[in-house]
């Protein structure tokens, strides 16, 4: 038996249509693209959460500063003394800047989204609203 659970999702068109063109380009289906992408989402929520995703970068510096060196004491006990590591370094340096600004990025796409989101809620809790107030009135003035 499946962990699985069943629950409705009300969300608007163009995000259920943009879920729908996703899985098919993935070749899979609609509703197992939908749990991807938000399982994507909430990984992506821990890692930025532990602490902004920069231990995980200050960890990938620190190693990468620690191979550097480990290579030029290397290529200093064989004579190639003339060869600089720092080239390594700083390509590995322009990679991880590249990944910060990536998560920068998703963290802020991820926010705009959520504000659209809310934004989307609110404009239909409104609605909903107004809704039952007319439904009200006229439920008064009914004999």
């Amino acid at each position: 038996m499946s962990d699985d659970i069943q629950f409705n999702l009300r969300l608007p068109k163009s995000i259920k249509d943009a879920i729908a063109e996703a899985a098919k380009l993935n070749g899979r289906s609609i509703n197992s693209e939908a749990a991807f992408r938000l399982q994507k989402t909430l990984e992506q929520d821990q890692f930025m959460s532990s602490s902004n995703g920069c231990d995980e970068i200050i960890d990938a510096v620190q190693e990468a500063e620690s191979n550097t060196n480990n290579l030029q004491t290397k290529l200093d006990n064989i004579g190639g003394s003339d060869i600089d590591s720092s080239v390594f370094t700083t390509r590995i340096l322009k990679k991880l800047e590249s990944i910060e600004k990536t998560l920068m990025d998703n963290q802020s796409v991820q926010k705009f989204n959520n504000d659209q989101l809310c934004e989307q809620e609110d404009k239909q809790k409104t609605k909903n609203l107004k809704t039952i107030k007319i439904e009200n009135c006229l439920n008064k003035k009914a004999p």
